[in-house]
């Protein structure tokens, strides 16, 4: 997760890591600044303005002073955060004498303007600062495109050299603007607009582009008709057992196959999600009734045990355990429990935070020298990645450059859908994605 915060004349002055963390008694936001040295602290009361859109979290004084945006890794968590501080707010009828807020207003003058100032300066984090850019102009539609882009000539870096997808994403959504004095529709003037009070939808402008079908064809599907093409099954369960080493043609490298867990029984649908607890992050176990997945069970996850227990259940005083096996570098559930005394919840994906499984293709096993490296591709820029080493002691997969600073963001091989997927205890790095070189 990352922090921006700005001066009063709207300059950068702290663009970095960041803890965060949801104190509900003392109704605030404490945010430790991991990129100075020593760390610092910064406190956002609930009685601050918050704004909310795609993974972009702002919030300021009343008086719109102070201003400061939380870069979420993915905009399911920033609303997660953002609706468990209204709901606070609501509770403090706060609300009510809210100042009427423009949410573009707000976007371009204390986001996208200042960004791009920071990025023609030079700013410390540039590579860091075009991808959220980029990720804030897809998010547009065709309207708000001609709000931030009218007076705009050239791409806001410049003649910086950038990835080709960021120019990518530029070009396209510039490509729709016209020459024009934009007013701003009435509906767009409201705080309380759909988007920020019920979260993120999928932008408009998927449909508005004024570019022939042929165009939007290369640009938006792309990807996606990528997944498709190169999605290969996973090894299926087998005798082999987890991490088995090959032989190899290629000197001082030795060859490694993917771990094989297998689930009991197979076709179990199910979901590891995020969640909120007490302030801080912690993951739920979601498992469906049906594929349809209209109602589920929850369990929480008990790290002492390694087990999952239902929470409906505990609440009527019955212990109906999950429990699950942890093999070298993989996990296995075993979904056949007692017969639960509750009833399965409605699932309402909007209540949870992120998925915690990683699915084909994004991760990829490599071979080295003594042991196997996990891939992980970054969710934005799918030629960057973080390296997941192999810890042998503890028979788990760890974020290298995370373990240097003393963070242990692990990931491990688990069964989803019938094929290897991956599995995380938390999402956020506070390393930065590397390039991806085989």
């Amino acid at each position: 997760m990352k922090l921006i915060t700005l001066d009063r004349s709207k300059n950068v002055t702290y663009f970095g890591e960041c803890k965060l963390q949801f104190q509900q008694i003392e109704k605030c936001l404490n945010i430790t600044l991991l990129d100075n040295v020593p760390e610092e602290k910064l406190t956002a009361t609930f009685h601050r303005i918050f704004v909310r859109r795609n993974n972009l979290l702002c919030c300021m004084n009343q008086n719109f002073s102070n201003v400061m945006f939380l870069v979420f890794l993915t905009k399911e968590k920033c609303k997660l955060i953002y609706d468990a501080v209204i709901k606070e707010k609501l509770r403090q009828s706060q609300s009510i004498n809210a100042p009427a807020i423009d949410e573009n207003e707000i976007f371009k003058d204390c986001f996208y303007l200042p960004l791009v100032k920071a990025v023609q300066n030079g700013q410390k984090g540039l590579r860091a600062l075009k991808t959220i850019i980029a990720g804030f102009v897809q998010s547009l539609d065709a309207d708000e495109v001609n709000y931030y882009f009218n007076n705009l000539t050239e791409p806001p870096w410049g003649q910086t050299p950038v990835s080709t997808e960021m120019e990518e994403t530029f070009v396209r959504q510039k490509r729709i603007v016209k020459p024009m004095h934009f007013t701003p529709a009435p509906e767009t003037s409201s705080f309380y607009s759909a988007r920020t009070t019920f979260g993120f939808s999928l932008p408009s402008n998927m449909h508005k582009r004024s570019i022939s079908h042929k165009e939007e064809d290369k640009t938006v599907g792309t990807s996606c008709e990528k997944l498709k093409v190169f999605r290969k099954p996973s090894p299926k369960a087998s005798n082999v057992s987890c991490l088995t080493v090959a032989s190899s043609s290629t000197p001082n490298v030795s060859v490694f196959d993917e771990p094989s867990p297998q689930n009991t029984p197979e076709n179990v649908d199910f979901d590891i999600v995020e969640c909120l607890q007490d302030g801080n992050l912690d993951k739920k176990l979601l498992v469906f009734t049906s594929n349809e997945r209209k109602k589920c069970y929850e369990f929480m996850f008990i790290q002492k045990s390694c087990v999952f227990r239902c929470i409906k259940c505990l609440e009527q005083k019955k212990d109906i355990v999950l429990k699950t096996t942890v093999n070298p570098g993989c996990r296995n559930f075993d979904f056949n429990t007692s017969k639960h005394v509750c009833e399965p919840i409605e699932y309402l994906p909007e209540n949870y935070g992120s998925s915690l499984i990683i699915k084909v293709p994004n991760f990829k096993l490599v071979n080295g020298k003594n042991s196997p490296s996990l891939i992980i591709f970054y969710s934005g820029d799918k030629d960057l990645c973080y390296k997941f080493g192999y810890d042998n002691n503890q028979k788990i997969y760890c974020c290298n450059q995370c373990k240097k600073q003393n963070m242990k963001l692990t990931a491990r091989f688990i069964q989803h859908g019938g094929e290897n997927a991956i599995e995380l205890n938390r999402l956020d790095h506070i390393c930065q994605p590397k390039k991806f070189i085989l």
